[in-house]
């Protein structure tokens, strides 16, 4: 893990795009990455989701993981290339795609923090998002997750399922000019 940091930030660095990173992310990057605390790790780690959507957003990763299963190595490989081919061979999505994607992770968002206590409204929603295509066929009522119902979920999948949900929403928000700040997850 300390070699693939090294080698990220070494690759950020190189290619000068320290200056582009906000300003809690330039004050982290100062920092050795062994120095980072146990929560720095796990908001850098999260934000790997947000930076996967990004790399989705500019068509340099084909598709998104399905929303119980994060971005992995392979699917942020395009960094670390010389940033002049990242830009070449980039291109925005379109608006509506964009758009769709972030209501997609609003519905995700919204059942991450969906009560127990609203299982119905729970099930009337996971069967009108299936009904129009936005989720997998739900599981007992629910949304499906790790192969069972969210609601079923252990805490472990549950704050990975919480922490993708809120990490691609948050740079879909951004990228649809929701938010101005992208330190505000």
């Amino acid at each position: 893990v300390f070699e693939a940091a090294a080698e990220l930030i070494e690759w950020i660095e190189e290619d000068g795009l320290l200056e582009l990173f906000s300003t809690d992310e330039q004050d982290l990057l100062d920092q050795p990455f062994e120095e980072w605390s146990e929560e720095q790790r796990i908001a850098a780690a999260s934000r790997g989701e947000s930076l996967g959507v990004l790399l989705w957003a500019l068509s340099l990763v084909e598709e998104m993981p399905p929303w119980d299963e994060p971005f992995d190595a392979v699917d942020l490989a395009p960094l670390g290339e010389p940033v002049e081919e990242l830009l070449e061979r980039s291109r925005l999505r379109p608006p509506e795609e964009l758009e769709r994607a972030r209501d997609l992770a609003d519905l995700w968002q919204w059942r991450a923090t969906a009560s127990v206590h609203d299982l119905d409204v729970v099930a009337g929603t996971a069967r009108s998002a299936f009904d129009a295509g936005d989720i997998p066929a739900p599981i007992a009522g629910d949304f499906p997750a790790f192969a069972k119902a969210y609601g079923e979920l252990d805490e472990s999948e549950a704050a990975l399922a919480r922490s993708i949900a809120s990490e691609r929403r948050h740079a879909l928000a951004w990228l649809c000019g929701q938010t101005g700040d992208w330190n505000i997850a």
